[in-house]
């Protein structure tokens, strides 16, 4: 039996750092079965993704996606100006691997499901944010208009789906991600005298107003002076060029400045989240999952979270940590009992990685597969 040819398109960003849906899609890979798929990963252009892919075998090739969100923004005309030359362009890598099934790794890609039903051939969705409600209701168009099957990455996730798509409905499947971390990623940075003397909250993210950096720093400067010390990793967002200058200005003039550390883009994030106390997961959106949040629990760390989206279902409330609402003293009282109760740390930290455990890179890959089958049926010599 020949393996079934599956082209994975992923649209990530040019850079040196691999996010959370990158890692996703590289955790998806490594658990294929290569007897019976045979992959290639589809990239607008070079990054750390495709010098990841190129360690570890994976073929990959350059082609226009058509990302939804260029229309939802506002400039749909561009989008359908480019499209017919983009299609094309993609038609050609895609036909030459011959292609049986395609998987769009998010829900910004429309190239992946305009080809497919150009060319009949079975599409899966992989749908791994919540969209703004601005955005809803032309990502409910194209996925109404879609075919296949839509995998969402929670139950939050899979609500937003069926309620932008009601006839798609019955296409919605759950898959969990998972995490695995693998070593330390290299040394932490070392802490000055005065975080060694206080409770380190991590804000692992990039910069866009969606992730809660001034939350994060709203809280800060609630609590009792010197008791906490905030470290930010991550570098801008698409998107969000704006915001990198504004909380630049913003952190300048807070009174509790010298509490807090920018770290920039973190291309290994293992280190950060072993070094720090508590991991802060602030977002003033819902997040689909939180991928950061399992990975501070497979970390050992206690989390704080917002109250909303994917992180009601890895959080456990007074067990793994809180989920919170988006007020300063609130985050302020809860990382300031953290503070003060190393033994609560200990606690909660240990409990989330026995709750972390549960999500797997081999149960989430198995959950994709699973989704193939259903969509290829059987191949020949099954």
């Amino acid at each position: 039996m020949s393996p079934r040819r599956l082209a994975l398109l992923h649209p990530n960003a040019a850079g040196e750092v691999l996010y959370g849906s990158d890692r996703v899609l590289l955790d998806h890979l490594a658990g294929l079965d290569r007897g019976r798929y045979s992959p290639v990963v589809v990239l607008p252009r070079p990054s750390a993704l495709s010098r990841a892919l190129d360690e570890r075998g994976v073929p990959w090739r350059a082609a226009p996606l058509l990302t939804i969100e260029r229309a939802a923004r506002g400039r749909p005309l561009r989008l359908l100006a480019s499209s017919p030359p983009a299609l094309r362009q993609l038609d050609r890598v895609l036909s030459e691997a011959g292609v049986e099934l395609v998987h769009s790794s998010t829900l910004a890609l429309l190239g992946g499901a305009l080809w497919s039903r150009w060319r009949g051939v079975p599409h899966l969705w992989h749908v791994q944010e919540i969209p703004p409600p601005w955005a809803r209701p032309l990502l409910g168009r194209a996925l109404a208009w879609g075919a296949g099957r839509i995998a969402c990455n929670s139950a939050a996730t899979a609500t937003w789906v069926r309620e932008a798509a009601p006839a798609r409905a019955g296409d919605v499947r759950i898959v969990y991600p998972g995490r695995a971390l693998e070593g330390l990623g290299g040394p932490p940075p070392e802490r000055t005298a005065a975080e060694s003397q206080a409770c380190v909250g991590l804000l692992l993210g990039r910069l866009s107003p969606r992730k809660g950096h001034d939350l994060a720093l709203d809280a800060l400067e609630a609590s009792a002076p010197g008791e906490l010390s905030l470290w930010l990793a991550g570098g801008p967002a698409p998107g969000a060029e704006a915001f990198p200058a504004r909380f630049a200005a913003r952190l300048a003039a807070s009174p509790r400045a010298a509490q807090v550390r920018a770290l920039g883009a973190w291309p290994e994030p293992q280190a950060l989240l072993a070094a720090a106390d508590v991991i802060l997961v602030p977002s003033r959106s819902p997040e689909s999952f939180g991928l950061v949040a399992l990975e501070a629990m497979l970390a050992g760390k206690p989390v704080l979270a917002s109250d909303a989206g994917g992180l009601r279902e890895l959080v456990v409330p007074e067990r793994t940590g809180l989920l919170l609402p988006p007020e300063p003293a609130a985050w302020a009282a809860a990382w300031t009992r953290l503070a003060r109760d190393p033994q609560l740390r200990a606690a909660w930290g240990a409990a989330g990685r026995e709750r972390a455990a549960r999500f797997t890179p081999a149960q989430a890959s198995a959950g994709l597969c699973a989704l193939y089958e259903e969509l290829l049926g059987p191949a020949p010599g099954d």
